[in-house]
């Protein structure tokens, strides 16, 4: 058995849960996992099935049984090592990183079935990886150090470019979205800005998806409130009306520049509004 035919019953068994692999085709993908090469697999066959495997109806099955075969660590390092990583119990019940991730999965698979935001759920905490043992469960600043993960793992595998920007945007941002309701109005707006939310709120609605996903893929999380959506949707929306309002008839950069201090400052009392209602009692 080739390490491609592994990938190939892999993705078979993301397509259901009650997919069940014999316990002899199990032994033989173990067998082909411990002799196969890497060398066997182009990187266009190795995305081919990952993208086919995260359109299925149950994707996490995909990495649990190349998992269990041994093929994961050798096809897709980056998501083995995130098996043993401990998060602070407080926060991720189920302390594995792993863990979380395909749980994380398997509530992305219920709110979308956009490949993208799939994608992005998958490698947003590549970071963890870069956390020495002595600073286990905290992982500080570990979104901006997944970045350079991220973009190395979609480079090995060429990934198509829209697939990496979407899911940088959700490693870089992910942490910031979780904890925006202890922002204040200028770092709310910075994160709008950064998110680029005015500019492309089709794409804003995605990352929050994916920061859904994070927040309840978690062990007895699964339908825990995520209010930090609502309050960004609820500010960018509330923004670009006033932006879209304001800005219509300036023709000149100077008025420009004069109508963006304004708009700035009705932005900034919009959050502190929106920041009363979502944190009053």
């Amino acid at each position: 058995m080739s390490l491609l035919k592994v990938l190939y019953i892999a993705q078979i068994a993301a397509k259901s849960k009650d997919f069940v692999i014999p316990q002899a085709v199990i032994e033989l993908m173990r067998t082909a996992s411990k002799s196969g090469k890497m060398s066997e697999l182009t990187s266009q066959q190795i995305w081919q099935e990952l993208e086919f495997a995260l359109k299925q109806e149950c994707p996490w099955r995909f990495f649990e049984v190349l998992r269990e075969c041994g093929a994961l660590k050798i096809i897709f390092p980056e998501i083995d090592g995130l098996f043993g990583i401990p998060n602070p119990v407080e926060y991720h019940p189920q302390i594995d990183t792993g863990i979380h991730i395909m749980l994380a999965l398997q509530v992305i698979s219920k709110l979308t079935d956009d490949v993208q935001i799939r994608f992005a759920v998958l490698v947003h905490d590549f970071g963890k990886l870069t956390t020495p043992k002595s600073l286990w469960p905290s992982h500080y600043k570990h979104e901006e150090k997944g970045v350079e993960i991220v973009k190395r793992f979609c480079q090995r595998l060429h990934v198509a470019p829209e697939y990496q920007d979407f899911a940088i945007l959700v490693t870089r941002h992910h942490g910031s979205c979780n904890n925006v309701l202890k922002f204040g109005s200028k770092g709310v707006l910075r994160l709008l800005k950064s998110l680029h939310a005015f500019q492309n709120p089709e794409q804003f609605k995605k990352i929050l998806l994916a920061c859904t996903a994070d927040i309840r893929g978690r062990t007895g999380m699964e339908n825990k409130p995520y209010p930090q959506a609502e309050f960004l949707m609820e500010v960018c929306e509330r923004c670009m009306a006033v932006r879209t309002r304001d800005l219509a008839k300036v023709t000149t950069d100077s008025e420009k520049r004069k109508i963006e201090d304004k708009v700035h400052k009705k932005c900034l009392q919009i959050v502190r509004k929106a920041r009363q209602q979502f944190l009053s009692p």
